[in-house]
């Protein structure tokens, strides 16, 4: 499994809801709850990222104001503190405050917050946990309480055993809960890690990874790895070598794309060119102004109204209408409205 896909089921293992610890307890209970189950100390450990999150410039937050939402996630945690006390296991206020997004993101914009971040780090934690360790037989109780160590992850399976969701798993290896070691791929449809097939070796279809090794392709019907098609050899039964097509028709074999001035007629044009359907012809992309037919240079768009033809125009400005839902640089366009604005910050996106 990609790594982060798997940091996103794992995050949503250790996160509850907080709408919903809130709607599971009455009004009045919830003063009461936060002044007296909480504390106003345990309160005042949310203060600085509830302003946070209200500083981010979100249009809903879910709260009226920092002190209600710090007065909530203090009754939600007072909760899930005595859940992993009951159980027997040891809270961790430290890693419930961070899974809230706001905590470790700040104000951060998706594009911002993938930039600064590392795919591959894992940082899985549990709001409360034992110290059962790696292959000893867990028990998993409500979300993010286990009997395992912290850092460890006792999967919801019968007969489940800790494990470290931050090592790698081998070959054959479940990929359900831990990404796949170097050089193997997750197969999603049987939730195993595989390594890509060698010449010769079964391959299965999957969408996880490359089902054979570099230079290979797998065969549609016998399914084993063969050598990718060369220039003027049948594909229809495997792909053709990068940079080749493999054309439709009875007689399948690959070929080269069409060059600046050559036809494109009967094939596709090189990349970075495109095809003047006037003259069937392949020429660089049109630019600003120019007639398109859905590619234009980059920075450009394809568009025009009817009865009007399309013709290449510059990605809208904040403020401007965004027709196709693109935006010039470091803009995004809002689909409420249809115009390009400042891209917001994640948390605001995450929440509503």
């Amino acid at each position: 499994m990609d790594r982060p896909r798997l940091m996103h089921r794992l995050r949503a293992l250790a996160v509850v809801p907080s709408i919903l610890a809130f709607a599971c307890v009455g009004g009045d209970d919830v003063g009461e709850s936060a002044g007296e189950s909480a504390g106003e100390l345990l309160v005042a450990e949310f203060e600085d990222e509830c302003a946070m999150l209200f500083s981010c410039g979100c249009e809903y937050v879910g709260f009226a104001d920092p002190a209600a939402c710090a007065g909530v996630f203090a009754v939600e945690w007072a909760g899930i503190e005595a859940s992993a006390v009951a159980a027997g296991l040891t809270p961790d206020l430290a890693c419930y405050k961070a899974t809230r997004p706001y905590a470790t993101l700040g104000c951060a914009s998706a594009s911002e917050a993938a930039a600064a971040s590392d795919s591959e780090a894992c940082t899985y934690c549990q709001h409360g946990h034992g110290e059962k360790g790696v292959g000893e037989p867990c028990k998993a109780y409500d979300e993010g309480l286990s009997d395992c160590a912290q850092g460890l992850l006792c999967p919801p399976l019968k007969d489940a055993a800790c494990l470290d969701p931050c090592a790698g798993a081998g070959a054959g290896e479940p990929c359900v809960w831990q990404g796949c070691d170097e050089g193997l791929f997750c197969d999603h449809f049987l939730e195993i890690c595989l390594a890509p097939g060698a010449e010769g070796e079964p391959c299965v279809a999957s969408e996880g990874g490359p089902e054979c090794q570099e230079g290979l392709a797998c065969h549609y019907d016998d399914s084993i790895c063969i050598k990718r098609a060369g220039l003027g050899e049948d594909c229809s039964m495997v792909d053709c070598e990068v940079g080749l097509y493999c054309p439709e028709g009875p007689d399948r074999l690959c070929g080269e794309p069409a060059a600046a001035g050559e036809s494109c007629d009967m094939r596709p044009c090189a990349p970075g060119l495109a095809c003047d359907l006037q003259t069937l012809l392949c020429g660089p992309l049109p630019g600003l102004g120019e007639p398109c037919f859905g590619n234009c240079q980059e920075g450009l768009f394809c568009w025009g109204e009817p009865p009007d033809p399309e013709t290449c125009m510059a990605l809208p400005g904040d403020g401007e209408p965004c027709p196709v839902g693109m935006c010039a640089a470091d803009l995004v366009c809002a689909f409420e409205t249809e115009t390009c604005g400042p891209e917001p910050a994640l948390v605001c996106v995450d929440l509503g």
